[in-house]
């Protein structure tokens, strides 16, 4: 029995130290966001568009041109995002299962043949109650010279190891005036799959308790 215990917390260890693999998102909710066709980029969307303002609104319960799988070379299938810093956009993922999530890639930023929007510097992601900033790091064009593309990694961060089945992308930060205008084409995801919503302490813990009630056996085994 002891035998059994032990090796499926040993099983369970090695998922968590498996390699990322892509995750499908099968999902957005954004708030604060420009409606397409403004300035003549346009994105589609299968949700609910409820009204904030004048060519501002909420965005829920659908899909669209974030995580329909096509990295577009023009503003056409391209979301524009320009806003003031007091109604900023938040945009929520919805993941296919649960995992631990190693970074993510937002395709899109810096549209070379128009003078905006500007390139995607920094946001905040969170996951559950953890929030943590972070500077993206260029990886250069997936289309030639049109777009750019923006990583985060989480691995090292105060997120690393948190599982979840949703991701919150805020706080967004670009090169391109008080507006901070950038867009996004494209989200991508990778992270590791987890057989059950606990976190990466949680699972650390059982098998230290495992350890231990092994070692309390054979004492009694002993005796």
């Amino acid at each position: 029995m002891k035998n059994k215990v032990l090796a499926g917390i040993l099983l369970a260890l090695a998922s968590c130290a498996a390699n990322a693999t892509p995750i499908a998102i099968t999902g957005y909710d954004i708030e604060n966001t420009y409606v397409s066709g403004i300035g003549g980029w346009s994105h589609t969307y299968s949700g609910t568009i409820t009204t904030v303002s004048q060519d501002i609104a909420d965005y829920t319960g659908g899909s669209g041109t974030l995580n329909d799988g096509v990295i577009s070379t023009s503003v056409s299938d391209t979301q524009l995002f320009n806003y003031p810093k007091d109604s900023a956009p938040i945009i929520t993922l919805y993941l296919d299962n649960y995992y631990s999530i190693d970074s993510i890639l937002i395709s899109g930023g810096d549209f070379l043949s128009n003078s905006i929007p500007g390139e995607l510097v920094g946001l905040d992601v969170t996951i559950g109650t953890t929030t943590e900033g972070f500077v993206t790091v260029g990886q250069g064009s997936s289309n030639g010279s049109r777009f750019a593309d923006d990583y985060i990694g989480l691995v090292g961060s105060t997120l690393e190891g948190l599982v979840t089945n949703q991701i919150i992308l805020s706080g967004f930060d670009s090169t391109w005036g008080s507006y901070n205008t950038f867009s996004i084409a494209e989200i991508g995801i990778e992270g590791v799959l987890a057989s059950e919503p606990v976190p990466e302490p949680a699972v650390i813990s059982l098998f230290g308790l495992a350890l231990v009630g092994l070692g309390f056996t054979r004492r009694k085994k002993s005796s």
